[in-house]
């Protein structure tokens, strides 16, 4: 049996810092990238590597077309990166928040994972359908970028540390929902970037651990793609990076369907098309299922 569903994306917008080709700097795409987010119908959002200045824009200009969200940053005060979670107030309400680091102590904000080159959370709501009353709990996260950075090395140091987030990230998912006493029928639906590969790093923890990917690898198209501009180094090295590492997990009792991998262009003020983000946003249609009994 089929109940509700809702259309959910991920994007990793790209933190605003000094580009190679200032032209791709956050000020000049940020309106544009907005309107993509607001097109893209989606009804949850999640996103990464949203830095405090872009989160406080995001969250202002979202809530006039009806968003909500939860998230704050990675440092100890909350500052730095985010993977807030966005959602349709009028699709949702927001029945419990959190968010943990993926450390050996994930309660104590700005921890790191030893190895790992920088705190990574992972950001947690339960949002209950106010048409159904259904519920779902979604979580976003950003996983260490070392392992892309060791792309040659399947069993290299950055890969492992990924990995071993990805057993916290399932702990601190499982410790979340529990915590509710939640039916355990209640799906979890996890986006994010894991800046792995399929097959690496944390990608084929979730899925031993029960979990099925939207894209089914079945189109294989990248989703780091870069911004494909600046020297002809940084493009070089964008290239040898091209693939996906961007993802869409549920459990069982959520059907993924209609992947698309969005590859968001717009016009740019000094006239040429220019990518929104060195990441593509992906997208799926998400909907409840219940077992037969």
């Amino acid at each position: 049996m089929v109940e509700g569903g809702w259309k959910v994306a991920s994007f990793n917008i790209r933190m605003k810092t000094q580009e190679p080709d200032p032209n791709d700097n956050w000020d000049f795409r940020k309106d544009a990238l907005l309107q993509e987010l607001v097109n893209s119908q989606a009804a949850i959002i999640g996103l990464q590597e949203v830095k405090p200045e872009q989160l406080a824009f995001l969250k202002s200009s979202l809530a006039e077309h009806g968003f909500s969200s939860v998230g704050v940053g990675r440092g100890a005060n909350g500052d730095d990166e985010a993977s807030p979670i966005f959602y349709k107030s009028a699709e949702f309400q927001l029945v419990r928040e959190g968010q943990r680091w993926l450390s050996a102590s994930p309660a104590i904000p700005g921890s790191r994972l030893e190895g790992a080159g920088c705190p990574r959370v992972v950001t947690q709501a339960l949002l209950k359908c106010c048409h159904s009353g259904k519920e779902i709990f979604v979580f976003c996260t950003h996983l260490d970028h070392r392992g892309m950075l060791e792309a040659a090395r399947p069993f290299s140091a950055g890969l492992q540390i990924q990995a071993a987030q990805g057993e916290i990230l399932l702990k601190e998912v499982e410790a979340f929902c529990d915590a509710d006493d939640a039916d355990a029928d209640v799906p979890r639906l996890v986006l994010g970037d894991f800046n792995s590969w399929p097959g690496a790093g944390a990608h084929p923890v979730l899925l031993r651990h029960g979990y099925h990917e939207a894209s089914q690898r079945a189109s294989a198209q990248a989703t780091f793609v870069g911004f494909g501009s600046g020297s002809w180094l940084a493009r070089f090295r964008e290239w040898m990076y091209k693939v996906q590492i961007d993802y869409i997990f549920g459990t069982k009792n959520l059907e993924l369907k209609g992947y698309s991998v969005h590859h968001n262009t717009y016009k740019a003020h000094d006239g040429r098309s220019r990518n929104l983000s060195d990441h593509c946003m992906i997208s799926a249609q998400v909907r409840m299922t219940r077992a037969e009994t």
